[in-house]
């Protein structure tokens, strides 16, 4: 009786052991099939400046995709910090947009806000602002010469035809000690709406005014994969 126990006991173990071993590789296979497949991220295009250029265009964006990503690693060609940068969707530069920023300066973290006035004379605006970008070195030789800001850029629903579009993002750099400078840190978040239904096929973001890009800076497009759906 206690040997026909003991055996009853190893077979349990050897069928928990198989679940076990059956459910990590379910999940291994999920996260294949996540990476770069359905639910993950796929990289559409990425664009590096060669010579200063004032914009990055990402066209003929696949309709094969849920939502949008854009990873974005930039600075200015001029030699003070630029910013906003600009962004428009399908070539629309007109008054049809509306966003706002927060702003998070320095070692205690005091808030500015800028917002498009949502009502009133300034409802709309021609573009998207969003993250400043770093400049070249100035007042002290190299102190901001390869400082390249770090922002994130999400869109979603970037198919649907009952929506208007919307994004958000985050942007951070920070600016390393040298000579007379000190060093300074930014934070920045914000968001807007483009006042529009239609699917965007083109995302073109720019330095801003006569600002360009400087060399090396970069942003990548990525899609995030997912079931399309889309209801009135």
């Amino acid at each position: 009786m206690t040997e026909r126990l003991d055996l009853d006991i190893s077979f349990a173990g050897r069928i928990d052991a198989i679940d076990k071993r059956v459910k990590r590789l379910e999940t291994l296979e999920f996260a294949s099939v996540a990476v770069g497949g359905a639910g993950g991220l796929t990289e559409i295009e990425t664009i590096t400046i060669e010579v200063p250029a004032s914009s990055f265009v990402f066209d003929d964006i696949p309709q094969t995709f849920l939502h949008l990503l854009l990873i974005i690693s930039a600075r200015s060609h001029s030699m003070t910090m630029q910013g906003p940068m600009r962004m428009i969707f399908n070539e629309d530069d007109t008054a049809n947009y509306w966003y706002d920023k927060h702003w998070f300066g320095g070692d205690t973290g005091a808030c500015a806000h800028t917002c498009i006035a949502l009502f009133g004379a300034a409802e709309f605006a021609n573009y998207i602002g969003i993250g400043d970008v770093p400049g070249l070195s100035f007042g002290g030789a190299g102190v901001w010469a390869n400082l390249f800001n770090s922002q994130t850029l999400w869109i979603p629903d970037y198919r649907c035809h009952y929506k208007t579009k919307s994004c958000h993002w985050d942007n951070e750099y920070v600016m390393a000690d040298g000579e007379e400078m000190n060093p300074a840190k930014f934070r920045q978040v914000g968001g807007g709406f483009w006042h529009d239904t239609d699917t965007i096929v083109e995302i073109e973001i720019s330095a801003g005014g006569a600002a360009t890009f400087a060399k090396n800076s970069k942003i990548s497009l990525y899609g995030i994969g997912g079931e399309f759906e889309c209801f009135a």
